[in-house]
């Protein structure tokens, strides 16, 4: 898996001034717009401190947490939470 991310992202240690500049947790302060974040605890792909990150960044941020989830939703109980989280945000910005 880390090798996979190191080809496509590139290795954290080599690479740490470009990956720093194109994290999105770099980048909380510029957004304008609502933002959802819905998240794995169990995430071994993005680490789950992430998501707390950018939740703090002072935003209007929705934060999903997903107890016992990783990164792809395996379980389906936390896949119909992440459609009604999704469904709620958009009713919540957009309107119905």
């Amino acid at each position: 898996m880390i090798d996979y991310w190191k080809r496509v992202a590139g290795d954290p240690r080599a690479e740490k001034e470009k990956l720093e500049e194109i994290s999105p947790v770099n980048e909380a302060e510029n957004f304008t717009a609502p933002v959802l974040l819905i998240h794995g605890k169990d995430d071994t792909v993005v680490d789950f401190t992430q998501g707390r990150i950018m939740e703090r960044a002072g935003k209007d941020v929705t934060f999903v947490e997903l107890k016992d989830e990783d990164h792809w939703l395996s379980q389906g109980e936390t896949r119909i939470e992440t459609l009604k989280a999704m469904s709620d945000f958009v009713d919540q910005y957009i309107g119905e």
